[in-house]
């Protein structure tokens, strides 16, 4: 075989022509042509002589190639796939799932909040809530379906609830001198043909009071609290078979109660509650007009004020199975009834005179020369209340919750400041609360917002649906905030420890135009005008009010706003109207209106910062400053034995501290940063976790001793005085069980500090 010179690019090997054989052989088969050079015709096909030039031909391989329909689903898939890691990658690095873009910043909400309450809009709200709206009547019915609709322009989830619960209304009310005299006598008929009465009572009367006819003398028991009754003891007066007359205080209406089972505790069978016109008047400057309404704004001497005698000292008692059952001598013994089985009436100044000046003059004992005779008649029926709730979910922590709520209800004709104040400012919330969302603006939790009603009848109406939502409320619900009314200039707040640092901080920014002068300036000065340390402007919750069931029941942090006056007289009576606010309370609604932005700023706050602005370390500051007032008044053998839980808060107050500027570190960085790492957003959890659940910590199982529907163990109501509440109520130097309630607050101490650590 000849040799074939590999170096010259046009030689082939002689196997590469059997292979270029087999090729073409193959392509024949196929139906194909390879195209290769002619050899000459001077050249035989035989011979031997190689091809000037052959190209090589290399064999192709057997491709199968993808059906149409396969290459449309692939097609389909990469597109896909192409979607995906362009959205990822823009969230990634351009977003950062960041909040500020999927809502618009807090900082441009708050200037929009700023902008968008308005006076004629609240004054229309005004207007609409003055009807009367007694609980459980069609009138009531009548403004709840209204409230629905005014909510439904701005918010699309709205829901009214309704419950049913046993309220009473007057029948009879008579007072009889028994020598012949009537001081006077009033009567309200129903038709009875109907299950519910058409019309309201335009009387005064107590609500939950008892059913009775007696008699008896008349006992001046000045404010009918148990210091009264002790001094009148140590006279040698017994109260067995008499009627109690007692000094109503209407700006403490949570009082009545306590005072009408006080003094069926003495033993009275009857109790005449009165307001005194002079009770606040004379304590106020030459300044202040001392006119009665209509000339001026304070109480008219024939005035009657309404009031509720659930005692509240007790607790709000909603059992499960509602309706609430008066007390019975079968049940008395029972701690969970809070109703009066005496009766009581409201009655005038001029009434409560009559029968004081026909007192014994000569004698110190306060007991009147002459008999009385007590009618009161209530009608006792199952009613439907009407709770009005709108959502807004949130985009990040949609199972964590802020309410809002305001009573809705009166027992007054018209009730301005009793509660039409309140739901016009709610009203006006909602609207606001509407065009943020309008403009972008979305919360990171939940906000629910409620209108209360039933809550003129002792908060059980509040209390009800608190009871009902206790399960989801006490795992998931952040915070509280009840919007007061208003009835003047002064400011005023009661409130968690956690929630003082974000009030302060919005007030500052408020301010008032007519005045010169900050929103926390006013408060300080109301402060500093009713006598209260400045270091104490956060009071705590009163038990009059819709927020007592979430903080002393469930442990929920709350906060209560409202705005009053050093001349609000008319309390709790018909004279409350829209005419008085115009002329002595708010005439051009410019309290109304700071009062709307104050609770959308503190909602803004609550329900979309990225760490929630509830501060432990306050909240431990005061309980170490109350720790530490005891010990001081107590005597020096009984101070030690509070030692432990000194020791507790003061460890508390450095676990405290550091928790803090872990917070203020997280919140700066989220204010310096547009985009979030995931380590951030877990530290935010954590935070949140533990703030969220501070407040319950301090919940005691067993409750107050006496009163075991409390169950905060760090603030509860005085023994003695429901009306002011104390720090640690449950400690007492005088009591067997000091000692036992001191360990189990000192454990609840330990378990708050171990939730910081």
């Amino acid at each position: 075989m000849r040799k074939i010179d590999n170096t010259q690019p046009w030689s082939l090997p002689t196997t590469t022509y059997a292979s270029i054989g087999a090729a073409r052989a193959t392509e024949k088969d196929r139906g194909t042509h390879t195209r290769r050079q002619q050899p000459n015709s001077t050249q035989q096909r035989g011979s031997k002589q190689p091809y000037r030039r052959v190209r090589a031909l290399r064999p192709k391989t057997n491709i199968k190639r993808l059906s149409p329909d396969h290459r449309f689903i692939l097609k389909l898939f990469l597109t896909i796939c192409f979607i995906f890691f362009a959205i990822f990658f823009f969230q990634r690095f351009f977003e950062l799932w960041s909040y500020h873009y999927k809502s618009i910043p807090t900082d441009v909400a708050a200037q929009l909040i700023d902008e968008i309450p308005s006076a004629p809009s609240l004054a229309s709200q005004l207007l609409a809530h003055t009807n009367a709206r007694l609980a459980g009547t069609p009138q009531a019915l009548d403004v709840a379906k209204q409230t629905k609709q005014t909510w439904q322009r701005s918010l699309p989830h709205v829901d009214m609830t309704p419950t049913t619960m046993e309220l009473n209304w007057p029948l009879l009310q008579q007072l009889d001198v028994i020598d012949g005299s009537n001081v006077f006598q009033r009567r309200w008929t129903y038709d009875n043909s109907k299950p519910v009465a058409t019309d309201i009572p335009t009387i005064p009367f107590h609500a939950f009071s008892a059913d009775g006819n007696v008699t008896g003398h008349v006992v001046d028991v000045g404010a009918g609290l148990a210091h009264d009754y002790a001094r009148l003891e140590t006279k040698g007066l017994r109260f067995t078979e008499t009627i109690a007359l007692i000094r109503y205080d209407a700006q403490q209406p949570m009082l009545a109660g306590y005072q009408v089972t006080l003094a069926q505790r003495h033993g009275c069978v009857g109790a005449l509650l009165y307001a005194d016109p002079r009770e606040n008047s004379h304590k106020n400057g030459p300044d202040t007009p001392h006119d009665a309404y209509p000339v001026g704004p304070w109480r008219a001497p024939a005035s009657k004020a309404f009031a509720s005698v659930m005692d509240l000292a007790t607790g709000i008692h909603v059992p499960a199975d509602m309706p609430l059952a008066p007390e019975t001598p079968e049940n008395a013994s029972k701690e969970q009834n809070a109703l009066p089985t005496i009766p009581s009436l409201p009655i005038s100044w001029n009434d409560a005179q009559f029968l004081m000046n026909r007192a014994n003059s000569s004698s110190d004992n306060a007991v009147s020369n002459v008999e009385v005779r007590l009618v009161n008649v209530n009608q006792r029926a199952p009613r439907t209340l009407h709770h009005i709730t709108a959502r807004i979910p949130g985009q990040q922590d949609i199972d964590k919750a802020v309410i809002i709520g305001c009573q809705r209800d009166a027992l007054e004709t018209s009730g301005v400041v009793e509660s039409a104040s309140s739901s016009a400012i709610m009203d006006e919330l909602v609207r606001t609360l509407g065009v943020l969302m309008k403009k972008g603006w979305r919360p990171r939790r939940t906000i629910v917002l409620a209108s209360w009603d039933a809550a003129a009848y002792g908060q059980v109406g509040p209390a009800a649906w608190v009871h009902t939502n206790q399960a989801w409320l006490y795992k998931d619900a952040v915070a509280y905030v009840d919007i007061g009314s208003v009835a003047g200039e002064l400011f005023d707040a009661q409130g968690s420890p956690l929630l003082q640092r974000l009030l302060f901080d919005q007030c500052q920014d408020l301010f008032d135009h007519d005045q010169g002068q900050s929103l926390y300036d006013l408060w300080k000065k109301s402060a500093s005008m009713q006598g209260r340390p400045l270091d104490s402007l956060l009071r705590p919750i009163a038990l009059d009010n819709p927020g007592t069931a979430f903080f002393y029941r469930l442990g929920i942090p709350s906060l209560s706003m409202r705005f009053t006056s050093n001349h609000f007289g008319v309390a709790h009576t018909n004279d409350d109207n829209l005419d008085w606010t115009y002329r002595f309370g708010d005439s051009k609604l410019v309290y109304h209106r700071m009062l709307v932005k104050l609770s959308a700023l503190v909602a803004l706050h609550l329900s979309s910062d990225p760490v929630l602005p509830l501060f432990p370390l306050d909240y431990a500051d005061r309980m170490v400053d109350a720790i530490q007032q005891r010990m001081q008044a107590a005597h020096a053998d009984d101070a030690p034995a509070w030692t432990p839980l000194r020791d507790a808060l003061y460890t508390l107050q450095i676990t405290s501290a550091k928790f803090d500027r872990k917070m203020t570190k997280a919140q700066d960085a989220f204010d310096q940063r547009k985009h979030y790492s995931k380590k951030l957003q877990r530290q935010a959890v954590q935070i949140n976790t533990a703030v969220a659940q501070f407040e319950r910590t301090f919940l005691d199982a067993m409750g107050l001793p006496g009163r075991t529907w409390y169950k905060h163990a760090v603030y509860g109501p005085d023994a003695e005085n429901p009306a002011q509440i104390v720090t640690f109520p449950a400690l007492d130097a005088t009591n067997a069980t000091s000692s036992a309630v001191e360990q189990r607050i000192t454990a609840l101490v330990v378990t708050a500090t171990d939730l910081l650590s």
